[in-house]
């Protein structure tokens, strides 16, 4: 079994997570469920589109290196319009 994915703020991008603390290694769970709770108070904000962002952290345990990370909330995609199914109801 492997050890819990971690994630660590980059200082540099402290000032776009500000609910988030720089250069700790924190649970990565946590730190996408603050960023998804931020996501939901503000859906038309840009931080749907960087939770977890590579470039901004740093990443430890967890699934192997290069295997997908993503984060899925029901309540961030509900609401998200569904770019597939836009203008097609009547």
């Amino acid at each position: 079994m492997s050890a819990p994915r971690e994630a660590r703020l980059k200082p540099e991008f402290a000032g776009l997570y500000p609910d988030v603390a720089a250069g700790v290694w924190l649970l990565a769970a946590h730190v996408a469920e603050t960023l998804a709770n931020l996501a939901r108070k503000d859906p038309e904000g840009d931080v749907l589109r960087r939770v977890l962002d590579e470039r901004h952290f740093e990443f430890r345990g967890g699934p192997a290196s290069g295997a997908p990370h993503l984060v899925r909330d029901r309540g961030m995609r509900a609401a998200q319009p569904d770019q597939r199914t836009r203008g097609t109801w009547s």
